[in-house]
């Protein structure tokens, strides 16, 4: 499950900056909520 989501934050990361990716790390916790 949580692999499935990390793979679409890859892509998306790929388009944004590195520091993004720091943002998504903690929020990942929330977002496997949503």
């Amino acid at each position: 499950m949580a692999a499935a989501q990390l793979r679409h934050y890859n892509n998306n990361l790929k388009g944004h900056s590195a520091s993004v990716k720091s943002i998504w790390i903690p929020k990942s916790n929330d977002t496997e909520g949503r």
